[in-house]
């Protein structure tokens, strides 16, 4: 029986580096001798170069001036051509980028819109089996009144307001997005009730302590937030869970408004 040492035997980085000395020692002798070989002719070749240089040195000038020239403009047009191709690329993908966000995002606020707010939903939905999902629906108290008696351009700025409220009182991982009109809707991956509950607080407190002005006189906001867990007995698709947060809302803003209100437990909070 004959025995093979291959190189799964003896690892493969063994095998590797006995390649390598191999090389270096087969290498290494022709490197002596070409060295020799360089050596015993350099003077010849030393000699060769200046007689060639004091014969035609004038001509090799100026041939090397017009390689340098024109090399080095050919070199220029190659790398203005490169450079323009990589502009007109990093111009087309923020076009993309632009195109995307106007496609994902309320003009107004900046905030997701319904579209792309419904495809998150939807993802989180499915992911929802490993960790609970909440939801919360914030509706801005008395929105009307302010529209009538402040006007609609004093109205976009609650709307803004609100917005940025919203975005820094959730996490990263969260979704934030206007539903349409005064009504937003917040979507947490990973939390459940006890957790939201303390968010949809932390938002209502918030807004009723935000500062804003019409004609330097302070003008008071407060938002209702309904709360949902899914999954939750009763709810088994995105239309039963956005109708529970729905019926979550109203039940708050039955209740008096400017407080959160869990789906199934209509205790205050």
């Amino acid at each position: 029986m004959v025995i093979g040492i291959y190189p799964s035997d003896m690892g493969i980085n063994r095998f590797i580096y006995a390649l390598v000395g191999i090389a270096a020692g087969v290498l290494l002798p022709l490197g002596g001798l070409a060295w020799r070989a360089f050596d015993f002719r350099r003077a010849w070749w030393l000699n060769w170069l200046q007689y060639e240089f004091d014969q035609h040195g004038g001509l090799y000038l100026g041939w090397g001036a017009v390689a340098i020239l024109i090399l080095g403009l050919a070199g220029y047009l190659l790398g203005k051509r490169t450079d323009d191709f990589w502009a007109e690329s990093q111009k087309l993908d923020d076009h993309n980028f632009a195109l995307s966000h106007l496609a994902t995002t309320d003009d107004l606020t900046g905030l997701f819109n319904m579209r792309y707010i419904h495809e998150r939903l939807d993802a989180a939905i499915e992911d929802s089996y490993r960790s609970p999902l909440t939801c919360l629906l914030v509706d801005i108290d008395h929105f009307k009144r302010i529209n009538d008696n402040y006007g609609h351009p004093f109205g976009d700025q609650v709307l803004e307001r609100v917005a940025k409220i919203l975005k820094r009182s959730v996490r990263r991982v969260d979704s934030v997005g206007r539903m349409g009109g005064e009504e937003f809707i917040v979507i947490m991956p990973d939390t459940g009730n006890d957790r939201a509950l303390e968010i949809g607080e932390r938002i209502r407190m918030a807004v009723q302590c935000e500062e804003i002005l019409f004609k330097e006189k302070k003008v008071n906001m407060t938002v209702s937030v309904g709360v949902v867990t899914y999954p939750s007995p009763g709810l088994r698709s995105k239309e039963n869970l956005l109708k529970a947060v729905d019926e979550a809302l109203y039940a708050a803003k039955r209740s008096g408004r400017n407080r959160v209100i869990v789906w199934g437990n209509q205790e205050e909070s």
